[in-house]
């Protein structure tokens, strides 16, 4: 494991998962208009909300990386490797978790 902070580029962290996880998925590329409306018809399927046009622009500008100390200790190659048993096992919906925000966040 690297010492210091951890920078990823867009497509590295979902190659930690797969890696963790041990699963052979192929990553694909699609347009930026199908990625977000295939998300979207997902996300009122499961009424919570995948990803934003804004979110996608941030992404594709490199925003996923700041030039600055990390402002935690947790490196996100080590919660994926602690957390490996029950990662993805769970849906955990962004939408319901800002609706009630006194309840404890519950995640994987």
């Amino acid at each position: 494991m690297p010492s210091g902070p951890e920078t990823f580029t867009y497509r590295e962290p979902v190659g930690a998962v797969k890696s963790a996880l041990g699963l052979n998925r192929h990553v694909v590329n699609v347009l930026t208009g199908l990625g977000y409306w295939t998300c979207r018809v997902v996300g009122l399927l499961a009424r919570d909300v995948i990803i934003t046009r804004q979110e996608i622009q941030g992404l594709m500008q490199g925003l996923l990386y700041v030039d600055a100390p990390p402002l935690g200790a947790t490196k996100l190659t080590e919660w994926i490797d602690r957390h490996r048993d029950t990662l993805g096992r769970h849906y955990t919906s962004e939408m319901a978790r800002r609706v009630d925000r006194f309840s404890g966040y519950q995640s994987n």
